[in-house]
């Protein structure tokens, strides 16, 4: 134990000395937080998108009506569906991804809908006969007997419509407390009901728009940039830390006197992730504590947050001690961890929204450890539920995992 900690100790002084790269892991990362909340701080404009969920499923496929009233809202949102058998407010939290300006704007369209529809369509169609059942009779070109045929006809009608039960057509939209565009999309998706009845239909009834508010706790520009600079700059530390130091102990002929002590390869690897963990706890100390003093941010993290980032550490911890060990200098070890890590930072959606992306960018930011490891810390910091990111914290253990094996696998206690 006491030669880990000398090995410790060694690489916390020497980082304390090293005055850039005490900047760029521990101070460069507080300058961009300030940065981006503060300047990023306000919502974008963005096309009005509206997540809609068909619930009037027959025979395991969606009616053929509430499909064309999901079209007739394509016309005029962004439409994007939601799989009918899935919780629709945690669908949506979970496609955030982390998003600062995502709204929750939900319709569900409920079960039932074409038969309401269809319903209200033949007791329209009745009460359209009574009228002009009523405007015949007013007529000077019928006689006394097809007057009372028509009587009789109409009496029928009455009666049979009276008898028919009063079901409205409605479906129901889920938006946050606070959206400023609530009232802008209530009065849009009312013309497009309208529309859609009078012309589809043939009908004059209205279908109404029943309105949830939720409370969902929303997800605010420190929240964004907070888990996405944490987690670039642990990936930094991670790969900064073990590559080039690896490298260069085996490039100046160190090893060769480690291999004279009693030093164990253990223990010097040990010394050295300990080393890095300590940086990354004064970085993840120093990020909180601005982001509740200065902006003021709410910090609940649970047990699986603290658990999700002491993880994510050894994924990058590992690369770099494979890095280190597969290389044969300092500089080479340099350029690698830089391009590795400068490619993560700026395609992962780190430091901005994959929405803003191309496509196929987005597409590579998936691929990306990184992209994991953010999203994952940000949605356990603001939803708190570990169910919504399990997908992403699986994939950030199984990577840590295997990053760390193969690190520990190619570190040979030898030189180059």
């Amino acid at each position: 134990m006491r030669r880990i900690y000398v090995i410790f100790s060694i690489y916390i002084k020497g980082w304390i000395r090293d005055k850039p790269a005490f900047f760029f892991s521990f101070i460069f990362p507080l300058l961009l937080l300030l940065i981006f909340a503060s300047v990023f701080g306000g919502e974008r404009v963005q096309t009005i998108t509206i997540f809609v969920q068909n619930q009037d499923i027959v025979a395991n496929e969606e009616t053929d009506l509430s499909k064309i009233y999901v079209n007739v809202l394509n016309s005029t949102f962004k439409v994007e569906k939601i799989p009918n058998n899935v919780s629709a407010l945690d669908y949506v939290k979970t496609k955030s991804g982390g998003l600062a300006t995502f709204k929750i704007r939900i319709l569900i369209i409920p079960k039932g809908f074409k038969e309401n529809a269809t319903f209200l369509a033949f007791k329209e169609n009745i009460k359209l006969q009574i009228l002009n059942l009523q405007y015949l009779l007013q007529s000077n070109f019928i006689n006394e007997t097809e007057k009372q045929q028509i009587i009789q006809g109409l009496e029928a009608l009455q009666i049979l419509y009276s008898s028919l039960p009063n079901k409205t057509l409605n479906v129901k939209l889920i938006t946050e407390a606070k959206d400023q565009d609530y009232f802008i999309i209530y009065s849009i998706l009312s013309q497009i009901n309208n529309a859609f009845l009078n012309r589809l239909i043939g009908i004059n009834a209205t279908m109404s728009i029943n309105t949830e508010l939720t409370t969902e706790k929303r997800i605010t520009s420190v929240d964004y940039y907070l888990a996405g600079l944490l987690t670039a700059f642990v990936m930094t530390n991670g790969l900064f830390g073990t590559a080039p130091a690896l490298a260069s102990i085996r490039k100046f002929g160190v090893l060769k006197r480690f291999l004279a002590t009693p030093l164990q390869k253990h223990e010097w690897f040990l010394g050295l992730v300990f080393s890095v963990m300590f940086i990354n706890t004064l970085l993840l100390i120093e990020m909180l504590l601005v982001a509740v003093i200065v902006f003021k941010a709410t910090v609940n993290y649970n047990i699986y947050w603290f658990i999700l980032f002491y993880i994510g550490m050894f994924m990058f911890i590992g690369l770099g001690v494979f890095i280190g060990s597969i290389v044969k200098s300092v500089e080479t070890a340099t350029v690698l961890v830089n391009m590795i890590g400068i490619s993560m930072m700026f395609l992962s959606g780190a430091f901005w929204p994959l929405e803003i992306m191309p496509d196929y960018l987005q597409y590579v930011a998936k691929a990306l450890p990184l992209y994991y490891f953010h999203t994952a810390l940000r949605s356990l910091a603001v939803f708190g539920e570990l169910s919504l990111v399990m997908n992403s914290f699986l994939i950030v253990i199984i990577l840590s995992l295997l990053f760390t094996a193969v690190g520990v696998k190619f570190l040979k206690w030898k030189e180059p």
